[in-house]
């Protein structure tokens, strides 16, 4: 970025510098132009390299702009379409078996919502997508999985005192 920057300057301060000094450059030397032209040269040099370097970060802002459009769009998405209730009842029937379906299932993210995007915005809205429903789909089977376990626990050992009281009676 910076070759470009320097490369834009040298060209933008060459046509301005040829375009104040263009009718007197025909029948003079080198230096007798240099001498003219005196300080406005490098003015002009210095103010199209401030504009070159402008133009390149007002590019390298527009980009983060775009991933970081990307990025939200694909958090939203994920919490909109991830079904938390079913990883959470995965979670519960299944236990560790849902919980590792969990961590294996990776989502795609819907390609409809790509059409006509730049690179780095699919890039960003891709991998905060799956990341985000990942993340959904990890807590929520987690928690049916602590939650299935619990009521295991609390239910079979209601069961174990039912078991004993009828045979102690």
């Amino acid at each position: 970025m910076g070759l470009i920057a320097y490369t834009n300057c040298r060209v933008i301060g060459l046509f301005v510098f040829e375009s104040l000094v263009a009718s007197d450059v025909r029948n003079s030397t080198k230096e007798e132009v240099m001498k003219r032209a005196g300080p406005k040269h490098k003015y002009f040099v210095v103010i199209a390299g401030v504009m070159s370097f402008m133009v390149s970060a007002m590019l390298v802002l527009a980009q983060r702009d775009d991933i970081a459009a990307g990025r939200m769009a694909g958090e939203q998405d994920a919490r909109a379409n991830v079904k938390g209730r079913e990883w959470l009842a995965a979670g519960c029937l299944f236990g560790p078996l849902g919980l590792a379906a969990a961590y294996v299932y990776e989502p795609s993210p819907p390609s409809t919502r790509l059409l006509g995007k730049s690179e780095e915005y699919v890039t960003a809205y891709s991998e905060a997508y799956k990341a985000t429903a990942q993340s959904i789909q990890k807590s929520k089977a987690l928690t049916g999985c602590i939650t299935g376990c619990v009521t295991n626990i609390v239910l079979g050992g209601i069961g174990l005192i039912v078991a004993f009281a009828t045979v102690w009676k």
